[in-house]
């Protein structure tokens, strides 16, 4: 293990080098995807992942055959494809410029509002979001409270009056709580328009009132924009002595707050932050749920990657007592998701499929909330493209996506 604790050295070394504010080109960077054949090598991964903070893993080493992802800059490649080929992993590269690939993503950027061939600007789904409100008298559009850095937190309310007049079940959506996962609020907008424009739904929307947070983490999601392509958290400062800003915002909600599958690292991708509800955009959204009248009857979160149907808890391998229901509702979401293109989805709680993970928006809403029905989708794909999802599957994405979420409000008693 004399190569794992040499590692290990380096990159921690790797972190007083850290200058989160520059723009990020990634250029010649590649993405490797490693999979642990026995259990050392499972244990050893999950060693790396939690002592090496700096190594940007994609997902979390989870069971052995399940492959992770992990991202390489060009100049620190060597000696970890030495280290993996040293104890015998198996490892490929399935990006090979990852530079090159979101300089093509960033081409085909639009500022103006694109039908979901490409993947727009924030500033471009703010113009959609209030061009949307403005065409519908049942639709409105309200900031439910500011970022860190001065932003609007938007919620879209879709409430059409049913003609018996009659009280109608309530969805909460949340989209892009981690900012480079922009399949989530491409797939959000897809969702909105889909309700508005498509007869196919006006018998959902007799039944359902929706309430639509399309962009949970605007400075994240912007500064993917502009900056990093690959940020994962909220962009507040907590005085990082090595300057790593942000926090884990689906870690931050307080339920089981810095429990397990959370740092208290600045510097993580999954740091807690320095209390619960520290973030002003998740202090906004929690807020907003927890004052709800009516309450939420269901309540869906939206990331990327690995093509799961996530339940709660989060912070526990102890199932809730509900969970063969929850498990009903999420199998019938799996089904109808799969069913229009055949794209293989899993359902289970969140330790069975991805690692504990404390502080999370579904485990907060079902347990302090008192929602009784909150599910995580994890989106497209299981790792070939990751966070840099080809624009060309927004759609096909969305559609089957939309498709699970309308058989699970079916499914509801």
């Amino acid at each position: 293990m004399k190569l794992l604790a040499l590692f290990l050295a380096l990159v921690g070394l790797s972190r007083c080098s850290v200058v989160e504010d520059q723009v990020e080109t990634f250029d010649g960077d590649i993405v490797i995807q490693v999979t642990p054949r026995t259990p050392e090598q499972l244990a050893t991964l999950g060693l790396m992942m939690r002592k090496a903070p700096m190594v940007d893993f994609w997902r979390e080493p989870k069971t052995v055959g399940q492959a992770v992802e992990i991202h390489l800059p060009r100049d620190q490649q060597d000696f970890p494809l030495k280290f993996f080929k040293a104890y015998g992993f198996d490892a490929e590269v399935v990006i090979e410029d990852l530079g090159a690939l979101i300089a093509g993503e960033k081409r085909n950027l639009e500022s103006r509002w694109s039908d979901w061939t490409s993947y727009e600007s924030l500033e471009s789904i703010e113009g959609f979001l209030v061009q949307t409100a403005d065409a519908y008298d049942f639709v409105s559009l309200s900031s439910v409270g500011n970022s860190y850095e001065g932003r609007d937190v938007w919620m879209l309310n879709i409430n059409k009056p049913n003609e018996e007049g009659l009280p109608k079940k309530v969805a909460v959506l949340e989209f892009q709580i981690h900012a480079r996962e922009w399949i989530s609020s491409a797939v959000g907008t897809w969702m909105i328009n889909e309700l508005l424009t498509n007869p196919a739904y006006d018998e959902i929307l007799q039944t359902w009132d929706f309430h639509i947070f399309p962009i949970s983490n605007p400075d994240g999601f912007a500064f993917t924009k502009t900056n990093n392509r690959l940020w994962r958290k909220t962009r507040s400062d907590h005085n990082s002595i090595f300057g790593c800003r942000g926090v884990d915002p689906n870690r931050n909600w307080d339920w089981s707050f810095a429990g397990p599958g959370t740092s208290n690292d600045k510097c993580s991708e999954i740091y807690h932050g320095p209390e619960a509800f520290s973030e002003s955009e998740v202090k906004a959204i929690s807020d907003y749920v927890l004052n709800m009248s009516p309450r939420a009857d269901i309540y869906l979160s939206f990331h990327s990657y690995s093509q799961f149907i996530l339940l709660p808890w989060g912070d526990t391998t102890v199932p809730p007592d509900d969970v063969d229901e929850l498990l009903d509702v999420g199998l019938a979401g799996e089904a109808a998701l799969e069913a229009v293109y055949g794209t293989q989805y899993e359902t289970g709680t969140i330790p069975d499929l991805l690692n504990l993970a404390a502080g999370s928006s579904i485990d907060w809403v079902k347990g302090a909330a008192g929602v009784k029905w909150t599910f995580a989708y994890e989106l497209r794909d299981k790792g070939q493209y990751g966070f840099l999802l080809p624009a060309d599957q927004i759609i096909p994405c969305a559609e089957e996506t939309f498709a699970g979420v309308i058989a699970m409000l079916n499914a509801l008693p």
